[in-house]
């Protein structure tokens, strides 16, 4: 894009924003990969921790300003909104990640003209139908907050192509600045609001604000001229990997946020405000996790689909081991101490919410464990099989949640747990089945963080046991015995691991080896000193261990995927590739 071309804000603001994400040098997709992987999360973990703690800080703020019955309010919209923007893009920001094309390209050109083009009537259907949606949540008297969010549809569709782009070529430091400044935005607007006395307005107003701001920064660090035309030639190819996407991407959202349209329609916007409340912790810090390690993992697999070694594999093990270890603890810890939680973060009158966070915490620790697992479907071309799985579980889903809901939001929870639960059993079972690997080797990934979850429910139970106030006293003293149990549990059942923890805390995030340890029944064998390695590119870390001293198990290992990557794509079109 031509600096005579640009808007005179953006051109204003460049130089600023250029100068926090770094030189374009410093980032270029055309730099080696030799720590994309790793290098990714940790931009990628940045970027989760800074725009959530100012989420967080901005709910904090907001929950002493507001009632449960605005917050409700927002969570319908939010679901509205969220459900649009499964199918806004037409699957066109996946079609431009997964097809992994160097530039701006005839295929990128295609789909942000698309993507424009269906996103604008989208919004506009969508604030046709605000008065039929807020009726369904009961909030018929803030239609106007629905009609006001459908224009985060359009804003976001202006957005989509850039972020595709900058996650294609792993640009994760520059992808950082957008994210951080609209979620400042959203934030300071939304507070600044709620103390005029805005309401439930302001945090939908908020919201769009903060969509708006990440939308013009990224045309910033990542500009490009689009040409609104329609490429004939990747139209066919566009629009079949992006349908797939749509689908996929569409039956998960629904199955994430079914939960919010029955209890609002249910149980009324103050239920609807509790329950939102009890799923923002869990949410931020396991679930959110979680997604910020996915947006990393998918791109570096799609990259190695079609290798003929193990490290989509290896990767894969890894993934579900690291996110298992941290998400099993914490989910334990924030579902003993659910109600303390509440109580000292969100202040009294969100109490009922504690026991709404118990099971929701459960499950988002259960989230964690095989959110890395759909990466691998996708990265394998398996979109057709998870559809199936959310196709089957959604209807089993509503209606479990549908019967629970007269004995109040707690039983909705728990029942939205079990399935979960139940879900999170046939994806193990079709990991193994789609790699080829036994149950064996992924219990074997899960064992560290059950013994580290066990230790930590533990101490965390004892002291709800002798101090059982919801206070900050039992809280920081519940945090502590958990921590130290799980510490020792992990020390005593998974040493290995223990240690591995150990040696990353002094070397830093950075040095993470993706790599999954070999799965042996027999003792390991005698210590030897592996060599560094530099690794080419990201995933080919899963293979060696980084270090010295690092013991090398024994031969029996994982065996070879019996499945890769479907030759017989059922895609059409030139170059077209298929995700969720």
């Amino acid at each position: 894009m031509s600096q005579a071309s640009r808007p005179a804000i953006l051109f204003a603001l460049e130089p600023v924003l250029r100068h926090i994400a770094g030189s374009p040098q410093e980032v270029s997709s055309d730099q080696p990969k030799s720590s994309s992987l790793r290098g990714g999360i940790a931009w990628s973990l940045l970027t989760f921790v800074g725009t959530k703690a100012l989420t967080f800080i901005a709910t904090l703020v907001l929950a002493r300003l507001l009632v449960p019955s605005e917050f409700g309010v927002l969570a319908a919209v939010l679901a509205f909104v969220t459900l649009l923007e499964q199918v806004s893009d037409l699957g066109m920001k996946a079609t431009v990640i997964y097809d992994s094309e160097k530039g701006v390209t005839e295929r990128v050109q295609t789909a942000f003209t698309m993507n424009l083009i269906f996103t604008a009537v989208l919004t506009a259907v969508a604030v046709a139908l605000a008065p039929l949606i807020a009726r369904f949540f009961g909030a018929e008297s803030h239609t106007i907050l629905f009609r006001i969010a459908a224009l985060d549809l359009l804003l976001t569709g202006l957005g989509n192509i850039h972020d595709a782009m900058l996650l294609r070529d792993m640009q994760l430091r520059l992808r950082m600045v957008p994210q951080l400044t609209g979620n400042l935005f959203r934030g300071v607007s939304t507070i600044l609001m709620a103390v005029a006395g805005f309401g439930a307005t302001a945090l939908v107003i908020g919201y769009v604000v903060g969509t708006g701001v990440w939308a013009v920064t990224l045309w910033i660090v990542k500009p490009f001229m689009p040409t609104f035309r329609i490429a004939h030639h990747a139209f066919r190819g566009v629009v079949t990997y992006g349908g797939w996407a749509t689908v996929l991407a569409l039956l998960a959202v629904f199955f994430q946020r079914v939960d919010t349209a029955v209890v609002g329609s249910t149980l009324g916007t103050r239920a609807l405000g509790l329950f939102t409340v009890a799923q923002r912790i869990p949410e931020l810090i396991v679930g959110n996790v979680t997604w910020s390690l996915s947006i990393v993992a998918f791109p570096a697999l799609a990259q190695r689909r079609d290798r003929d070694d193990r490290s989509l594999t290896d990767t894969t093990l890894s993934l579900i081991r690291y996110t298992a270890l941290f998400g099993i603890p914490i989910a334990a810890w924030m579902a003993v101490l659910a109600n303390p939680l509440i109580v000292v973060l969100f202040s009294a009158k969100w109490a009922a919410a504690g026991a709404v966070m118990a099971p929701m915490a459960i499950m988002f620790g259960l989230v964690c464990i095989v959110f890395p697992l759909g990466d691998t479907f996708k990265a394998l071309g398996k979109q057709p099989l998870m559809a199936a799985v959310y196709a089957v579980s959604l209807p089993i889903l509503i209606v479990v949640m549908i019967v629970t809901a007269p004995a109040g939001i707690a039983a909705v929870a728990w029942a939205l747990l079990g399935v979960q639960a139940a879900q999170s059993v046939v994806w193990i079972v079709l990991t193994t089945r789609v790699l080829g690997l036994r149950l064996v080797s992924v219990a074997a990934m899960l064992r560290p963080a059950i013994a580290a979850g066990a230790g930590v429910a533990v101490g965390a139970l004892a002291v709800r046991a002798i101090l059982p106030s919801d206070s900050i006293g039992p809280l920081i003293a519940g945090t502590a015995a958990g921590g130290l149990l799980g510490a020792a549990a992990l020390w005593i059942f998974a040493r290995p691991q223990w240690t591995e923890l150990r040696e990353l805390a002094h070397q830093g995030l950075g040095s993470v080896p993706f790599v999954a340890p070999r799965v042996s029944r027999t003792p390991p064998a005698t210590p030897v000193e592996v060599a560094p390695i530099d690794v080419e590119e990201a995933v080919d870390v899963a293979a060696e261990r980084l270090g010295s001293g690092v013991t090398k198990l024994s031969s029996d290992e994982v065996p070879e995927p019996s499945a890769k990557w479907d030759a017989a794509d059922p895609r059409a079109g030139p170059r077209s590739k298929m995700d969720s």
